[in-house]
């Protein structure tokens, strides 16, 4: 099969049996085969044969009305336990129902044992009023493909619950000056999974391995830029940059009316990596914004979704 971008309609997803939401799009979810080679005999001929199969990754995205499964899934996949400092991340089954606007079923994609390899985190920006989306990646251990007959989709969850705005975020660092931090660029978590050959099938299972957790950069006022001065000077050029010199902070996640909080994100053992002008008054030749890099240890997510 050729990559797979769905033409517009609706998309429902499904796991466990239970209807959580209709996401905003889908792609890749393909199937093809592995091939191995072999060099045979004195003539230098390749032999080719088909090893394994290969099902490829699926991407959603999705907003903040999804049912209560999908953050608590997303939740178990990046979270480390306070205790135990390991994630309780487990696969799930599901499908995937791509139906017309008249809710009519056409097509599904069904998968099985499927961990979330990836979580991007779109950008966040003031100044947009645009919807934002959570872009989520599933790797699934089986997966196909089947046509519907126009089947009437069943019920799903409202999707319009839970608006989010590009510019519905605050962001607080240790006690560093936050009220003016204008952007946060998008950022991506990613979980690895490793294969275990079957005996008896092609098909391998999967296991969850190791997480990465990325740095991410925000842009704020340069009327505040001292104190982070400060904080870059002491932690990069006078190299004071242990465990007790890294701060904690978090992003939250804010509904349409910049009050109601949808989710937050805590940030643990934040360093700073660079800090330098983002933006010039031309005019008046003075910096207006600056953009710090700063470096995560632990990201860690609840969902405010407990009415879903």
């Amino acid at each position: 099969m050729n990559s797979r971008s769905f033409s517009a309609g609706r998309f429902a997803l499904f796991t466990d049996g239970e209807a959580l939401g209709f996401v905003k799009s889908v792609s890749g979810g393909n199937t093809k085969g592995e091939v191995a080679t072999k060099r045979m005999g004195s003539n230098k001929v390749i032999k080719k044969h088909l090893a394994g199969i290969k099902h490829e990754e699926i991407t959603v995205e999705c907003g903040m009305g999804m049912g209560r499964p999908v953050y608590d899934w997303i939740q178990s996949s990046f979270n480390l336990s306070s205790k135990t400092k390991a994630r309780s991340s487990r696969a799930r089954s599901g499908m995937i129902i791509h139906a017309d606007f008249d809710y009519k079923e056409r097509r599904a994609i069904i998968f099985s044992d499927a961990h979330i390899t990836e979580l991007t985190i779109p950008a966040l920006d003031g100044s947009l009023k645009d919807p934002a989306y959570l872009t989520v990646t599933l790797n699934p251990t089986r997966l196909r493909h089947e046509k519907r007959q126009g089947e009437r989709l069943s019920h799903t969850k409202d999707t319009k619950k839970k608006k989010w705005l590009a510019s519905g975020f605050t962001f607080e660092m240790g006690d560093l000056p936050c009220e003016r931090v204008t952007k946060i660029d998008a950022f991506t978590l990613k979980q690895s999974v490793v294969k275990v050959g079957g005996v008896n099938t092609r098909e391998p299972t999967k296991h969850p391995s190791h997480l990465e957790v990325p740095n991410f950069k925000v842009t704020f006022s340069a009327r505040d830029a001292a104190p982070w001065e400060d904080w870059f000077n002491s932690f990069v050029i006078q190299g004071n940059c242990a465990d007790d010199d890294e701060l904690n902070g978090q992003i939250t996640l804010l509904g349409p009316n910049h009050k109601d909080e949808l989710a937050r994100i805590t940030l643990r053992h934040v360093g700073i990596i660079s800090l330098q002008p983002a933006k010039y008054h031309a005019k008046k030749g003075t910096v207006t914004k600056m953009v710090a890099e700063l470096y995560v240890e632990e990201m860690k997510f609840a969902f405010n979704q407990a009415d879903t």
